[in-house]
């Protein structure tokens, strides 16, 4: 009878361990590919980190309903290195989900190297707790589909419109409402000097705290302010992106999708940083992705010594 008992009591702790064993996903956190190959059987997350940066990494979150956010992010202590292949992402197309059945992690993606259509993937993994963060090790695969071409093998790092030649001009005419003088758009992040930049369709409710707010005016100039939710009064500890509009210009290719943005700002004074890139707009549910393809140059006139340290804060910002 105790032996029937041990075994009982046995059974139900192993299946307490492996019922808490399961690893999960925190929305909020953001993670170091250490390996940008995403198309490998294994796939290395770090916790995100400064420290952890090395040249031109990408920094991906696994966001609320099944969305993926990315962008790539530099340690100032790296210099610059065009061999770079960059891993982009068709965060409309890619998705993930947690299948909490069989305790395993559905990721479909579609990315590549060369263009954003070099492969298209849905794999299962099983999410493992490792040293340095999460591993995730591919359980099973559903397809695989390469869409390269040999003659594309080596062309360039530019993406492709995501349009098809029978959708283009409907596709170039909703990009226009982006350089719309009487719109406004809501910067997702203020930080803008990372990587990608996302905007969404100006609209009150969506007002959080101090959020910039854009405009893209004809003359290639960018109008800007900051506002918040009417029912917050106050709010201290926020850092402002203040941009130089004199210094700040914009141009837009239509036949090639391509807008080039030069902008000088930063967050202690409008000197902190320049940069000249080039972008790749792609349409989303509620507004637009900016999706770096090339870098001119980046200045960063910013001191090391101050890097780390705290810069100006201000405690209230009040709309005009």
């Amino acid at each position: 009878m105790n032996k029937i008992l041990g075994v009982i009591v046995l059974f139900f702790s192993l299946n307490q361990v492996f019922a808490t064993d399961f690893v999960t996903i925190d929305t909020t956190k953001r993670w170091i590919l250490s390996n940008n190959r995403i198309d490998y059987d294994e796939i290395h997350l770090i916790p995100f980190q400064k420290s952890k940066l090395t040249l031109n990494t990408l920094v991906l979150q696994f966001a609320e309903n099944g969305k993926i956010r990315y962008d790539y992010e530099t340690n100032s202590k790296f210099g610059s290195n065009t061999e770079i292949k960059y891993l982009d992402i068709n965060t409309s197309f890619s998705a993930w989900e947690i299948d909490t059945v069989n305790q395993l992690l559905l990721l479909t993606i579609q990315a590549g190297y060369e263009t954003f259509d070099d492969f298209r993937f849905k794999r299962s993994y099983k999410i493992e707790q490792g040293t340095n963060g999460l591993v995730l090790k591919q359980v099973s695969e559903e397809f695989f589909a390469d869409l390269r071409k040999e003659s594309q093998a080596s062309v360039g790092t530019l993406r492709k419109p995501l349009a098809t030649p029978l959708v283009q001009v409907d596709y170039f005419e909703k990009i226009q409402t982006l350089f719309d003088k009487s719109k406004k758009w809501i910067l997702v992040r203020n930080r803008i000097e990372r990587g990608d930049i996302q905007l969404t369709t100006y609209d009150e409710s969506k007002l959080t705290i101090n959020n910039l707010v854009m405009s893209w005016l004809e003359n290639g100039k960018i109008e800007y302010e900051y506002e918040s939710d009417p029912k917050i009064r106050f709010c201290a500890g926020v850092d402002f992106l203040d941009i130089d509009t004199d210094e700040t210009t914009w141009e837009f290719d239509n036949k090639k999708n391509i807008l080039t943005l030069t902008l000088k700002g930063g967050y202690a004074s409008l000197d902190d940083f320049k940069f000249k890139r080039e972008y790749f707009v792609e349409i989303i549910d509620d507004g637009f992705e900016l999706r770096k393809i090339k870098e001119h140059y980046f200045n960063d006139y910013r001191n090391r010594g101050r890097e780390h340290k705290g810069i100006r804060k201000r405690k209230e910002r009040v709309k005009n």
